[in-house]
């Protein structure tokens, strides 16, 4: 059974069952931009200890009335770290209102053994916003890294660009193993549930 590695001077994860969870501790998070209509984003995430998670919520920081958008939760290919194979999303959420807004995982939960994951959004308009990780966070170059250095080094405060993106008929979610994905800094903070651990 894996174990999960505890950092100096940091207590091992304790998942709860039913409660929230961000996938990643550090960063600052922000109002963000528009992510774009019919383009994935995705920010990498590690989980430290095998869940099970039933949701999947975001927040909306600029609504459009009438629009939608899906969450998804990718796998990575072992070879580069990108996102890989879906392995499961919501069905379409409503960006009527500026607020936290969540959807369980269609078909069956996912469970998750410890290792680097990918956060997926995707919108069915140009207008919608979500909280995001601001670009001075480093999330996706501390995880992934990159073999440009201002993937995740910027001059100037813009430090990181932490997803990566790719265009994207809305409402469909493909394998992504053999697809060319951007750095990109508008993205979506996604936020999952537990329903089960070990």
């Amino acid at each position: 059974m894996p174990v999960a590695v505890q950092r100096f001077g940091e207590a091992p994860p304790r998942y709860i069952v039913g409660n929230w969870y961000l996938p990643f501790s550090r960063g600052v998070l922000t109002g963000g931009a528009a992510a774009g209509i019919n383009s994935i984003r995705l920010t990498p995430f590690r989980i430290e200890e095998a869940i099970t998670i039933s949701d999947l919520a975001c927040r909306v920081s600029t609504l459009f009335s009438g629009g939608f958008c899906q969450l998804a939760i990718y796998a990575v290919r072992p070879a580069s770290n990108l996102p890989g194979k879906c392995l499961g999303f919501t069905g379409s959420i409503s960006t009527t209102l500026a607020t936290t807004v969540s959807g369980d995982i269609l078909g069956a939960n996912i469970r998750l053994q410890p290792g680097l994951y990918w956060f997926a959004v995707n919108s069915d308009n140009a207008t919608v916003a979500y909280t995001m990780y601001g670009t001075t966070s480093c999330n996706m170059g501390s995880l992934i890294g990159s073999a440009t250095v201002t993937d995740v080094l910027e001059a100037a405060g813009s430090t990181s660009r932490p997803a990566v993106a790719i265009a994207q008929t809305f409402g469909t979610w493909p394998d992504l193993t053999n697809s060319t994905l951007t750095p990109q800094s508008n993205h979506a903070v996604g936020a999952f549930k537990v329903a089960a651990t070990g």
